[in-house]
């Protein structure tokens, strides 16, 4: 069953230099919630929500000049798929789903159920599946990382299941607001070239130029990467709630939690002591800019900060985890800013934004924390989520953190990719430490 949704909003927009560049990629997750959900009540409530976030019901077309737009303005749509919620019954207990299962499928064309589109002409920005269990329900969904990264997914959702909770009335969360990247250049940052704008987003966000069909050089330990094993890691909350009080200064459960996928990603025979080792991290740089969170859209900042293998080795859990600290410490909205420059200098020479994604590596590796919003405040009737879930990228470089619960329980959880002769001194840190446990095993 598929259902549309309409509103009578006559609206376009063109992509700015931050939008155009996270336009190719398709972020994919599913929320799933033990409790029960009213099938047409939830239908109203979407289609109320659409009236708010108008810019999920739109679609994207590429001009003449090849401007792309989102918009939706039938005089620039041209496509096939109109309707934007899948639902699905399946008389079985929510922990059978694969995850695979619980994504939009037949709303969506098949060029972008794997994450990625080259060209967004006729593309939805949008879709999402009601998946309804025996025993829960599960919202998935497909969404253009242009003007949406996950804490607007988020807003969006919370703002939904209000609307769910109180039939459309005493709405009490902010009209979302749409962020447009182009009014926020400083112009302070200039390039001699594409070389000289490739090294920049190199050294400054770790976007390295690099097509998929690229082989790792002859005699390049990457070479041994393509054959590691993705492990799930399992984060014991209350245990790093431990570590962290140890602390004087502050400390996030996510600035733990880099320490330990620090530790876990060095632990290959392949790197030398030597060797420096990039952690890659997102930032959500609201706060820098003084917006709050019905700001929509990409508000990612790429960070990274650079270790010597060795460092990583003889330091602490606690050390390593004030170097997270003091890393993100010295974010500044400027910086971010002065990266939209890089961002519309790519826009400009019409750089394909998925050759920087940057090579899988034993050297380097990405973060992505999906835990940093309060998911409680997701209730459709007092029903919150039980675990978020998101298809893992560890292959690709790309750590994220999700959660889980057991039996009461939260936990956290993200998948590495390391060598198979890599598990038995994994298996050990994490029974030594008792910060973490291997959840899954995927080859």
């Amino acid at each position: 069953m598929t259902v549309q949704f309409s509103n009578n909003y006559n609206w376009e927009k063109q992509l700015g230099p931050l939008e155009y560049f996270s336009s190719p990629v398709y972020t994919r997750g599913s929320l799933f919630f033990k409790g029960e959900i009213d099938l047409m009540k939830f239908i109203r409530s979407m289609s109320s929500s659409f009236n708010y976030f108008h810019l999920l019901l739109s679609h994207f077309s590429t001009d003449k000049k090849g401007n792309i737009w989102a918009c939706n303005s039938t005089k620039k749509i041209n496509s096939t798929t109109k309707e934007q919620l899948e639902i699905e019954y399946i008389n079985e207990p929510m922990e059978s789903a694969t995850f695979e299962n619980t994504l939009p499928k037949k709303t969506i064309k098949d060029v972008y159920k794997l994450g990625f589109a080259k060209d967004l002409n006729g593309m939805v920005m949008a879709a999402f599946k009601l998946t309804i269990f025996n025993d829960g329900f599960c919202i998935g969904y497909t969404v253009n990382h242009s003007f949406f990264d996950q804490a607007s997914i988020y807003y969006y959702l919370k703002f939904l299941s209000q609307i769910y909770s109180n039939d459309g009335e005493n709405l009490t969360f902010l009209k979302p607001q749409i962020f447009d990247s182009q009014n926020f250049i400083n112009n302070k940052v200039k390039f001699d070239g594409i070389i000289n704008a490739r090294e920049y987003g190199d050294s400054n966000f770790g976007f390295i130029f690099y097509t998929m069909s690229q082989k790792p050089s002859e005699g390049s330990i990457d070479i041994n990467f393509f054959h590691n094993t993705t492990i799930g890691l399992k984060f014991d909350l209350e245990e790093i709630n431990k570590i962290k009080s140890k602390n004087s200064n502050y400390l996030s459960t996510n600035d733990i939690i880099s320490a330990i996928v620090l530790k876990v990603l060095t632990l290959t025979e392949f790197l030398k002591d030597s060797d420096d080792f990039t952690l890659r991290y997102v930032c959500n740089v609201r706060k820098y800019l003084e917006k709050g969170e019905e700001a929509i859209g990409n508000f990612a900042h790429h960070c990274k900060m650079i270790l010597k293998v060795k460092e990583i080795k003889e330091s602490s859990i606690l050390d390593l985890a004030n170097i997270d600290r003091k890393s993100i410490l010295g974010i500044h909205g400027d910086d971010f800013k002065d990266s939209l420059n890089w961002y519309k200098y790519m826009q400009d020479e019409k750089e394909v934004a998925l050759t920087y994604v940057g090579k899988p590596s034993f050297y380097s590796s990405r973060i992505t924390n999906w835990t940093n919003f309060d998911y409680d405040a997701v209730q459709f009737d007092k029903v919150s989520p039980h675990s978020i879930k998101t298809p893992s990228l560890a292959g690709y470089g790309i750590n994220t953190i999700t959660f889980t619960t057991e039996h009461g329980k939260k936990y956290f959880t993200t998948g590495v990719s390391i060598p198979i002769d890599c598990m038995e001194k994994l298996d050990n840190f994490g029974k030594t430490s008792k910060l973490f446990s291997i959840d899954n095993i995927f080859n």
